[in-house]
């Protein structure tokens, strides 16, 4: 700080100044932005140039390609659409949209002027030229040419100018595609006036239904009943208890019964016994995993739903090599039935089996009524390894064989031959599991559906109707599987 005053005020005046300078970009726009790129009112400059306002400032080289523009059968209209947008703006006072403005750089450049790098005869350094000449007017300016072409970026990097780079997603495209499209079309709409056309449509059923328009049909998805994991394991522990050495005081229990019914049987050491309830204790562990994993299995069949996918052929001739495509909004997945994925779904995992009891050297059979219990209890079969079942019903495995794009959103993709005039094909059953940040709720699907026989691909919304079902929930379904002794033969 100064001691005068009216020099502070002065350099704060130079300090706004220039942080509205570092604020405001001067834009150099080449032809070929002009020409094969969205009108200037329809970009987005302040984006692009990282600006609170651009200028965007036209010079003569442009004018003068985009008049010799207006002569080409492929861009003429693009060469007019330009110099018409440029006499508008300027008849606005330079105004193009919110925050960007227009105006000429109206200058004569000599060829002495030019750097060696530079040539006068190439209209790219001739711009590259018009932007040094005004940072010689304007040193203050900060300053960048526009471009969509690789050559025009290369010169202006040569000539120590900055670059903005328009994206492709902004190109248009090309005239002469333009044109062979609309003669493409041309050819069809006027072949659809000799040939009538088929008229496809995509449509949803129930499993095993028919097919129904768009609307009409309606998924409910059945609430599973809960499941006690604290009483189904106390049931499990009174199923197969461990075994216990009889208790010599007091009236004889019911263990120490059959455990004397053992002695009676034959001899069982003692640490088969301990081995035995060790089993149990291993098995008492998985079967407490299996309800768990039972009861997340549940959890996903309380939002899924299956579906049937239609397709049917309402016009007056074939259609050839159909080309059918469902996207499913974001983390709704989609199965198809059958597969692996569908069924860790549609069916609840297998028990554990539990372990089988030592068997004792017999010297003594007992084959009375009231004996029963133990004769069953020792008649359970071993099957496969609980590891096994699990690691083979872990519903987190799923890998979807629909097409999944993105990891996020399901995709069916269906190619079909031919299909007749007047008939309907189902093209596949699925399953639909919707996800849990959204509820249960109706939702929409996108699908195209292409012919070679129809001029252009079919678009359109494919709605789905889904509700929870007043019903009480399938008992059926929703039983939870217990190992169970075999039934002796001949037992009464």
């Amino acid at each position: 700080m100064s001691n005068d005053p009216l020099e502070d005020d002065h350099r704060m005046d130079e300090q706004y100044a220039n942080l509205e300078d570092l604020q405001r970009r001067i834009v150099f726009p080449d032809t070929n932005l002009f020409l094969h790129f969205p009108p200037m009112r329809e970009i987005d400059w302040l984006k692009l140039a990282n600006a609170k306002s651009v200028e965007l400032v036209i010079c003569m080289t442009v004018i003068n390609e985009l008049d010799a523009k207006k002569s080409d059968s492929r861009l003429s209209a693009r060469a007019v659409r330009a110099i018409r947008e440029i006499r508008e703006a300027r008849n606005s006072s330079g105004y193009v949209r919110d925050g960007v403005t227009l105006s000429i750089f109206n200058r004569e450049i000599r060829n002495a002027d030019f750097a060696e790098s530079l040539s006068p005869d190439n209209a790219d350094d001739r711009i590259v030229h018009f932007a040094k000449i005004y940072v010689n007017e304007y040193p203050d300016a900060s300053i960048a040419i526009a471009t969509g072409d690789m050559g025009m970026e290369l010169r202006a990097e040569a000539g120590g100018a900055s670059v903005i780079v328009m994206g492709q997603e902004l190109r248009l495209e090309n005239p002469q595609d333009e044109l062979s499209k609309k003669y493409r079309e041309a050819i069809t709409e006027l072949n659809s006036l000799k040939n009538r056309l088929p008229k496809l449509s995509v449509g949803t059923s129930l499993p095993e239904g028919t097919f129904s328009i768009p609307h009409a049909v309606s998924f409910n998805i059945e609430a599973a009943n809960a499941i006690d994991c604290a009483a189904e394991m106390a049931s499990i522990r009174r199923r197969y208890p461990k075994y216990s050495k009889p208790n010599k005081s007091g009236p004889p229990d019911y263990q120490s019964v059959m455990s004397s019914l053992e002695i009676l049987r034959g001899t069982v050491a003692e640490e088969e016994w301990k081995e035995y309830n060790s089993k149990l204790e291993r098995f008492y562990g998985q079967y407490e995993k299996h309800l768990d994993l039972v009861k997340k299995v549940k959890e996903i069949r309380g939002r899924a739903f299956a579906f049937d996918l239609w397709l049917s052929n309402d016009g007056n001739s074939l259609a050839s090599d159909i080309d059918v495509q469902i996207s499913f909004p974001e983390n709704h997945r989609v199965f198809e039935k059958g597969s692996k994925q569908a069924r860790l779904v549609e069916s609840l995992p297998e028990p554990p089996d539990p372990p089988e009891q030592p068997k004792p050297s017999r010297f003594l059979d007992i084959h009375s009524n009231w004996y029963y219990p133990l004769t069953r209890l020792e008649m359970i079969p071993r099957t496969s390894d609980i590891a096994s079942i699990l690691r083979n019903s872990r519903y987190d495995e799923w890998s979807p064989e629909v097409n999944v794009t993105d990891g996020q959103n399901s995709l069916i993709h269906i190619r079909l031959g031919k299909l007749k005039h007047g008939d309907s094909i189902r093209l596949g059953s699925f399953l639909v599991v919707l996800p849990t940040e959204v509820g249960i709720k109706s939702f929409r699907a996108k699908y195209v559906v292409s012919s070679s026989d129809l001029p252009s691909k079919m678009e359109g919304d494919l709605p789905f109707r889904v509700g929870v079902s007043n019903s009480k929930p399938d008992q059926s379904s929703n039983q939870i599987a217990v190992p169970q002794p075999p039934t002796d033969e001949g037992q009464t």
